[in-house]
């Protein structure tokens, strides 16, 4: 299994998501190819509960925040492309990059 798939995996699971992303593992370990339109799926309504939530305090905010630009984000961005995403989604460019380190930190740990 690549690093890249056994890294996000461990994440996956430990988000509890046990049963979305087995089949996608067992696939990689057999060197198949797999979808993981169901990993995404439930990414999106994870995501989605989070920027539902009435935040309590800035780290919310700042944890929603990374939520929605989570649900938007496709890969690297210039620094304009971030500032103009920012600017769609109501924060400012030091919110937004407050919200980036927060969802790196959260994916990192495996955390939420």
């Amino acid at each position: 299994m690549s690093e890249l798939v056994q890294g996000n995996a461990e994440v996956l699971v430990r988000a509890g998501m046990l049963d979305v992303v087995i089949p996608v593992i067992d696939s990689y370990e057999r060197g198949e190819a797999c979808p993981t339109d169901d990993v995404v799926a439930e990414i999106d309504v994870r995501l989605q509960r989070i920027i539902d939530r009435e935040p309590r305090d800035r780290l919310d905010y700042l944890e929603a925040l990374a939520a929605r630009i989570g649900l938007r984000w496709r890969g690297n961005e210039t620094k304009g492309e971030q500032e103009d995403l920012a600017a769609q989604l109501g924060a400012t460019p030091e919110d937004y990059a407050a919200a980036k380190r927060i969802g790196g930190i959260y994916r990192d740990m495996g955390l939420r």
